[in-house]
């Protein structure tokens, strides 16, 4: 066993330690295992988290502070840091765009390739083929 330890440049304790998983396991013991832990008792629980993606988007322009304050008067416990919140909330991809869904957005062809783009009673501009977006300039007129 030395020899092939030597040959192949690992320690002798790694040799003996891949020839037992291999005994055990055959041909799979070769490769290496996972070192990612298989259970991680402080984990952020789902409910928690859809209860904060959820207020997240009743309120998007909220950040993980705010949430965590607001909701741990509501539940009346304590929740994860802040900082977790926040980083549950990206990993959801909260948009301000998914989260303001069922507004008043309007898009409407002005010219050939031309696109006004709206939301509520505002107008954000315009955009062509190229996904351009063209500031909107409102007319100015002059009495």
């Amino acid at each position: 066993m030395g020899d092939l330890c030597r040959e192949y440049g690992i320690s002798r304790k790694t040799g003996h330690k891949i020839k037992a998983r291999f005994e055990q396991l055959g041909t799979a013991g070769l490769f290496d295992e996972s070192r990612a832990p298989k259970h991680v008792p402080h984990k952020t629980r789902p409910e928690v988290e859809e209860l904060v993606v959820a207020e997240r988007r009743r309120h998007p322009t909220w950040g993980a502070k705010k949430l965590k304050d607001v909701l741990e008067r509501r539940l009346g416990h304590a929740l994860p840091a802040a900082s977790t919140l926040g980083i549950r909330i990206g990993r959801r991809k909260v948009h301000l765009s998914t989260a303001l869904a069922g507004q008043r957005v309007g898009i409407r062809e002005e010219n050939d390739g031309r696109w006004l783009v709206s939301f509520v009673d505002v107008d954000l501009g315009h955009v062509d083929r190229q996904n351009t977006l063209i500031p909107h300039t409102p007319l100015i007129t002059v009495s």
